[in-house]
Parts: structure tokens; C-alpha cells; sequence
């Protein structure tokens, strides 16, 4: 798109009128555009407009350097990333393995009854947990992997489910074998469900980090930071350690949509707002 015709009066217009229309169509740069405009008008907003009970963005600023140089916020936020990662990956594995041995049907029904732990209160598990394991880094990480578990097992488990019986009675026609029919409906003909399925219910780990880690201050962490800022809070550093956590986490949301981009390219060609 030439930049000319968009600096232009009515290709502004256009933009503007499509911003707001039902199913409107914007390309790429455009929302892009209208994101940067967004984005100014609120840094504007906070700038210029006194929001009682929120600090300001030199106050935020100041917080900002005094958690990073003297806080040691950098090494905090490395320690919670290792172990939000190190426990998503064992979580994925085990709902995956779980989902895909639904394929047997001696494995559905207890499958399905370990779906339902997602509704089992936080505060009994913690407690059961340490009793078992104290406290420490595999308190941590256990209670991250099961909450990893619990939350991927039922998305995994439905995407399996929502499998169409066409597909199946397709791939039979072609493959004798059973598994190279669970091969490639399920594995392959689902992965881009699977990605996606992950990178829509990772931020509920994300939250239950910092519960976590704030069971054990010793070792570390944003949560166990957040903890210690709590004994004589400030608001400045409260509302960037909040601020950090959403950015840290639209990051980590990325990965998975970035690798369902690069191994699934064709997944999202028929959709309205790719």
C-alpha cells in the first residue's frame, strides 16, 4: 500500500468508516494504524488526566527503575517465566497423552472424570500439597504442572470430540492400519486445534503463578515479590508489577500462535479475519 494514499484525507475517511462498521475490513497496516491511534489517546489520557487512586506515568517511571535496580525485578521475572514454562510443558504432555488415549474406550470415562478436577478449590489442593511435599521448588512446580494438567486436558479432550465422522470414514478408505487413521485425523488433521486450543487457556496458568509462588517466598519469583511489596504497598510499584504481568503475558501468548503460524500455515486461510 503506498503511504501517500494513506496519509490522504479520505483514505482516513475509509479507515474511520470501516473502524466502525459491522464486519468492517481493514487490512494489516490499518489496524495496525488504528491500534497506534488508540494507543496514544490513552497514553494521553493517563498523561493529562489526574485518575484518582492510580499513580501517574512519572511516579509508574520511578517505580519502575527502583523494582528493577534494586528489587531485582529482572531476575524475578526470569524465575517465574522458567517456571511457568517448565510446568506448561509437562502439563501439555500429560492432558495430550490423556486426550489422545480417548481413543480407547476403556480410557473415556476415566478420562472424563479427570476433566472435572478443574473444579476442585485451589486452596484444599495447596494444602494437601503441602502437606505432602513442604515447601520449596517441587511444591511449586507440582502444583503448576497439575494446574497445567487440569486446564489443557478438557479443550484437548472436546477438540477430539468435535472430530467429524466423515473424516474418519475418509481416512479409513485410504489407511488400513487404525493408528495411521488416529495418526492422521487426530495428530496431524488436529494440530492447529491443539495450538490453539493451548494458547487460548495458557493465561489461567499465567494467574496461577503468582498464588503459587507466593506459598513459598524463598524461592522466588513475581509473586513472591508482590507478596513482599504488599507489607507496605505503593501504588506506583503495584500498578507496574500489574502492568508487567499483562505485557509478560501477551508475549508468552504469542509463541503459541506464532508456532501454529509456522507449522499450520493453511489453518487459518478460510477464516474472516485472518
Amino acid at each position: 500500500m503506498n503511504v501517500s494514499n494513506v496519509l490522504t484525507l479520505p483514505h482516513f475517511a475509509k479507515v474511520l468508516r470501516e473502524s466502525v462498521k459491522p464486519n468492517g475490513k481493514l487490512s494489516h497496516s490499518e489496524r495496525r494504524a488504528v491500534g497506534a491511534v488508540l494507543a496514544l489517546l490513552l497514553l494521553a489520557l493517563w498523561t493529562f488526566v489526574h485518575i484518582p487512586f492510580f499513580p501517574g506515568p512519572g511516579k509508574c517511571w520511578a517505580a519502575l527503575q527502583h523494582l528493577w535496580l534494586v528489587d531485582g525485578l529482572g531476575l524475578e521475572l526470569f524465575t517465574s517465566v522458567k517456571l511457568y514454562y517448565q510446568s506448561m510443558v509437562v502439563g501439555v504432555v500429560i492432558a495430550g497423552v490423556l486426550a489422545l488415549a480417548t481413543v480407547f474406550p476403556l480410557m473415556r470415562i476415566p478420562v472424563t472424570w479427570l476433566t472435572y478436577l478443574r473444579f476442585l478449590s485451589m486452596a484444599g489442593v495447596n494444602l494437601f500439597a503441602i502437606i505432602l511435599l513442604g515447601s520449596g521448588y517441587w511444591l511449586m512446580f507440582t502444583l503448576m504442572a497439575f494446574y497445567q494438567t487440569i486446564t489443557f486436558l478438557k479443550p484437548l479432550v472436546d477438540t477430539i470430540e468435535r472430530i467429524d465422522k466423515g473424516k474418519y470414514a475418509h481416512a479409513r478408505t485410504i489407511y488400513k492400519s487404525e493408528w495411521k487413521v488416529v495418526y492422521e485425523v487426530i495428530i496431524l488433521g488436529r494440530a492447529a486445534d491443539f495450538l490453539k486450543d493451548i494458547q487460548t487457556n495458557q493465561y489461567m496458568g499465567w494467574t496461577m503463578l503468582f498464588i503459587i509462588e507466593s506459598i513459598s517466598l524463598s524461592e522466588g519469583g513475581i509473586g513472591s515479590l508482590m507478596v513482599r511489596l504488599m507489607k507496605n504497598p505503593d501504588l506506583a510499584k503495584v500498578a507496574v508489577m500489574m502492568a508487567l504481568c499483562i505485557v509478560a503475558g501477551i508475549l508468552l501468548d504469542k509463541l503459541p500462535g506464532w508456532a501454529r503460524k509456522r507449522l499450520c500455515p493453511a489453518a487459518d486461510l478460510k477464516t474472516e479475519r485472518s
